[in-house]
């Protein structure tokens, strides 16, 4: 049974109780303003947090704090924190690392990942993801624990703050619910028929989402502004990658990545395809019952305006058109055929009367 090394910024230490952050670290910690606009990778859906008391957010710049979203109490999230949890929970070898990385522990399973909650409750407010490049997990995958920069400090999108090299992270927990079909990823590639107990289920949930109120949208505009403007891209296709508060009526994205071309910009169908599902959306309406199709066009119609305006209000790009370039390239590069864009374009057939370029 070995130790393992933790790395961050300053120094290296075995085990947890060594570890100490220098004193100028804690003072950037409690003194940085929160006035960035910060993006992250980070993984797969299925991700929770439990957030609690509400920080203050200073900025000089009025127009710079209206870009800013909800925050929540870094100091509950962060790499210390961590690494002090970690110490309490006992958890200071490969081996303990091991132990929850377990059938039973799964909280998510995506294309290229899977995400694992930590048996012990004491470390509720951290996930566990192993991408799916290791499919042998043993003791000397848990060798050195290092510190990532958290490029969302102060803010929670379920970013990583640790890894164990390039296949396995600690991302902090957002406690959500991922929208619609359990593990999407499988169910849709896999073409299996939406039951009409799930398009009622999925029907009754964008309901709920329809009724937030329009500052949640604008939050949840903010979130994708924020990623927009480091050059991340949101995961669109999958919904999972989206989680839903219904409790504090805030919506979460959870999966984004590096765009590599200005088409992959983030749009206001970034905010609102995911929502409806458009993937499925032609077979949730399949589903449903007659009499229920026309209330599931008027709440598709709440979304699509309450996402627009978000969108207006926080400046993100609106055009339809960059929108299709996106699915366009990503259909090409996958070889996926018209599998995202000719979802759209049945759902846009269905909404006519609102959704238009």
């Amino acid at each position: 049974m070995h130790s393992i090394q933790i790395k961050n910024s300053c120094h290296t230490v075995r085990n947890f109780v060594s570890f100490k952050q220098s004193k100028t670290q804690n003072n950037k910690i409690e003194n940085k303003t929160n006035n960035n606009k910060t993006a992250a990778l980070t993984g797969l859906s299925c991700l929770g947090a439990t957030a609690a008391a509400i920080i203050a957010i200073r900025s000089k710049n009025k127009n710079a704090a209206k870009a800013l979203f909800r925050p929540y109490e870094e100091q509950l999230y962060n790499f210390k924190a961590y690494l002090e949890k970690a110490q309490e929970a006992n958890i200071k070898t490969a081996k303990d690392y091991l132990a929850n990385c377990v059938e039973k522990n799964i909280l998510g399973t995506g294309q290229n990942s899977k995400v694992y909650k930590f048996n012990n409750p004491i470390m509720d407010n951290w996930v566990i993801k192993v991408n799916s490049g290791r499919t042998n997990l043993n003791e000397n995958c848990f060798n050195e624990l290092k510190q990532i920069p958290d490029e969302f400090e102060g803010f929670n999108m379920g970013q990583p703050i640790a890894s164990f090299g390039n296949e396995i992270y600690i991302l902090k927990k957002i406690n959500a619910k991922p929208h619609s079909i359990p593990n999407w990823a499988h169910h849709r590639r896999s073409n299996i028929d939406i039951k009409p107990q799930e398009a009622d289920s999925f029907l009754n949930d964008i309901k709920k989402i329809a009724a937030f109120p329009q500052e949640a949208f604008d939050e949840y505009a903010k979130k994708l502004k924020l990623l927009d403007d480091k050059g991340y891209k949101a995961d669109n296709f999958n919904p999972n990658n989206y989680l839903i508060d219904y409790n504090r009526k805030e919506l979460f994205i959870i999966d984004f990545y590096k765009y590599d071309v200005d088409a992959h910009i983030n749009t206001k169908y970034d905010l609102f395809c995911p929502l409806v599902d458009y993937a499925n959306y032609t077979r949730f309406y399949n589903a449903l019952q007659e009499n229920k199709k026309p209330e599931f066009i008027k709440t598709t119609n709440i979304l699509y305006q309450k996402c627009t305006k978000a969108a207006e209000n926080i400046g993100l790009n609106t055009s339809e058109e960059t929108f299709r370039d996106y699915m366009n390239r990503i259909e090409t590069r996958l070889n996926l055929g018209r599998f995202y864009s000719g979802s759209f374009d049945e759902m846009k057939k269905i909404c006519s009367n609102f959704i238009n370029s």
